[in-house]
């Protein structure tokens, strides 16, 4: 099958969507599919030709001036080319898409199976106009999914149609630690990983954290290390150097082995993200044997097992229950899961269900 994937975003660049799409074209390449990526992302390097992965064609349709983000208004004619005869196009978006968008019309134009993959939480923020195109593109053919139950229920009462869900994969394997390292009766170490970005707010965690820490005794005060690039880290770096806060550590973006062991000495995962649609690092923070929190109307729901986290409703909330956790050890290493995977979709499932996905569009064996 030939399989055409189409992203605004793709790596270098580092976010959900990238590494999703970046870990499906991988997996299905490796599954005997021929895949192309078509993206207006341009490479580190500036080599706007693919292939940068084994067995996948990457095709870097850069505008022809420089612009501030990855869109290309004058890509039409080569999206054409290179969806024509493509068994399915699979589209991934976000809240705004404007080359996938592209791609949508002219595969749909062309009779071309179509699957699209929305990949962030739609909520109220959709503007009417948009959400009437993507009606449109429903009406027309395309099959929609996405990557949460939440994120499914805001989406169907965006396109008032049946939504699929297809988790994000995890190779949770990559993420496995025999045994932690984090000494449960000591001072709590608290981890999160995520881009410096307002949607994240890292700003909020740290003062999550500092509330908690006044309300605990000595020996209970958590110390926090956030992992992740993005234009707050700066900012934030020198706001907590100029409040003296030798326990908050910020040491930007790490490595998958440098982020295994950071989770293996660690003794709690905090997603602060209230518009998170699925969660990755979540997920492989669980794999790594990390119990986790985070808020509810969120992916995160999805991926937290009863008994393996915990989640807030309210900000107010978040705050009550890290005090609570972090009161006695014992709650920690209850909580902390005792099996790889336990409840998130591996790549096998995910590439299974995908490409049932495609034969319900209409993709030809």
């Amino acid at each position: 099958m030939r399989v055409v994937l189409v992203s605004d975003v793709f790596s270098p660049r580092l976010g959900g969507i990238e590494t999703q799409v970046s870990g499906l074209a991988a997996q299905l390449a490796q599954a005997g599919h021929q895949v192309d990526v078509l993206t207006a992302t341009p490479s580190a390097d500036g080599d706007d030709r693919g292939p940068s992965l084994a067995g996948v064609t990457v095709h870097r349709l850069t505008p022809p001036i420089p612009l501030p983000a990855p869109i290309n208004p004058w890509a039409g004619d080569d999206l054409e080319s290179l969806i024509a005869g493509a068994d399915v196009v699979h589209a991934h978006l976000g809240v705004m898409a404007p080359f996938a968008a592209m791609a949508i019309r002219r595969a749909l134009a062309a009779g071309l199976p179509t699957t699209i993959t929305w990949h962030s939480m739609v909520g109220e923020s959709v503007l009417p106009l948009r959400a009437r195109s993507w009606r449109g593109w429903v009406a027309g053919g395309a099959l929609p999914s996405t990557v949460s139950g939440p994120a499914a229920e805001q989406l169907q009462a965006v396109l008032g149609a049946e939504v699929d869900v297809i988790p994000n994969g995890v190779d949770a394997g990559r993420w496995t630690h025999a045994a932690s390292l984090a000494d449960p009766s000591g001072q709590p170490h608290l981890v999160s990983a995520q881009r410096f970005a307002t949607r994240k707010r890292p700003w909020g965690l740290i003062q999550a954290v500092h509330h908690v820490r006044a309300q605990l005794p000595q020996g209970r005060k958590p110390t926090l290390e956030i992992a992740g690039d993005g234009h707050l880290l700066a900012p934030m770096r020198a706001w907590v150097a100029a409040r003296d806060w030798d326990w908050v550590s910020l040491p930007g973006r790490l490595d998958q082995p440098t982020l295994a062991d950071l989770y293996a000495r660690s003794d709690l995962y905090l997603n602060s993200s209230r518009k998170e649609s699925f969660g990755i690092a979540a997920a492989e923070a669980l794999a790594s044997g990390l119990p986790v929190l985070g808020y509810a109307n969120t992916g995160v729901a999805d991926i937290v097992a009863d008994g393996h986290g915990w989640l807030a409703g309210s900000d107010a909330d978040f705050v009550a229950r890290l005090r609570w956790i972090l009161e006695r050890p014992d709650r920690l290493e209850a909580a902390r899961p005792k099996r790889s995977g336990e409840r998130f979709t591996d790549w096998l499932a995910v590439v299974e269900r995908t490409i049932a996905l495609y034969r319900r569009a209409g993709a030809a064996p």
